[in-house]
């Protein structure tokens, strides 16, 4: 059992495995005035507590979820990014990025989800001007913007120069279906969005891909980010198609588009039941990734099911190729 998480008011946010060694683990707490923060406990790879980090952002602040962006030196800040609201509860308004230095010193940088400037470009164009619009009216008349979305915060990608924020954007449901437990609560999808985070804990560019899983799924985590040698390519997996985006790193989008992948049997896809089907999308290995589920499709009287795992590779050609 490890030392240090359990409590009252508290809850296990998630588990960040080191390269080098050990692992970290990151609790949400709330004090007795209902305000959220997260505490990083650091751990050797027995399990013994090596140091834990309360987050403190002060008042008007509430820290959601985070996650350690960059290397882990005794000599040099800590870079964490973030989500937080500006309510005490679970809705996210926007990011931050933090740096604790050496001798303890957090200093934190807030930026409101209406400030990124690609985070609504999954939209159709017509309707992300419209939300830009309604965003930059109502900050002209010195009002808070106060769009928020429920963000899980995923896995980032750490590079030599910049490392990469990443968080999926959902929304619960209370009709979800499993092919076990049944009729359930679970998510709806609308975006993933990626953040450029320098040294110094400034965002310099943004991105963000749609994921294209609008109906109910029970399982978080749809989009991959990975390099792709001097750019970087995020994909998901949809309707038995591979979607993908190549961006550079600068953030501006190079290529967006998708391919179906092929199956061993002869299924028809206009009647794939999205609504019942579920699958798994994971790294495995370098540049390899796992897709792995089950589909289910209309036939006549009865439903089929065709379970399925594809291996993915990305390769250093810039071209992807599923085995």
């Amino acid at each position: 059992v490890l030392q240090g998480i359990y409590g009252k008011n508290i809850n296990l946010l998630d588990i960040q495995l080191l390269e080098k060694e050990g692992f970290l683990v990151y609790v949400g707490i709330r004090d007795e005035n209902r305000e959220r923060s997260v505490r990083i406990n650091a751990y050797r790879r027995k399990g013994d507590l090596r140091s834990n980090i309360v987050l403190k952002p002060g008042p008007g602040r509430n820290l959601l979820d985070c996650k350690v962006i960059g290397e882990i030196r005794e000599d040099q800040p800590l870079n964490i990014a973030g989500t937080y609201s500006v309510s005490k509860g679970t809705v996210a308004n926007g990011i931050f990025t933090l740096l604790i230095h050496p001798d303890g010193k957090q200093e934190f940088k807030y930026y409101s989800f209406g400030n990124l400037k690609h985070f609504f470009s999954y939209l159709p164009p017509s309707v992300e001007e419209k939300e830009v619009e309604r965003i930059e009216s109502k900050r002209a008349k010195g009002k808070r913007n106060s769009y928020g979305v429920n963000v899980s915060v995923r896995e980032p990608l750490i590079t030599r120069d910049n490392n990469i924020f990443v968080g999926e954007c959902y929304s619960r449901s209370s009709r979800v279906y499993n092919s076990y437990y049944g009729w359930q609560t679970g998510y709806m999808y609308s975006h993933a969005f990626f953040v450029g985070v320098n040294k110094e804990g400034k965002v310099i560019w943004d991105n963000a891909m749609p994921i294209d899983r609008f109906y109910e799924s029970s399982e978080l985590q749809q989009v991959i980010l990975t390099e792709f040698g001097e750019q970087f390519l995020s994909f998901t997996y949809s309707k038995n198609h591979l979607l993908y985006k190549v961006f550079d790193d600068s953030g501006k989008s190079v290529q967006e588009s998708d391919f179906p992948l092929t199956t061993n049997v002869e299924v028809n896809l206009s009647a794939l039941r999205e609504d019942l089907s579920e699958y798994v999308i994971r790294k495995w290995y370098d540049n390899h990734v796992l897709i792995y589920g089950v589909n289910y499709f209309d036939a006549g009287f009865e439903t089929v099911r065709v379970f399925f795992l594809k291996k993915i590779s990305v390769e250093e050609d810039k071209s992807a190729d599923q085995r």
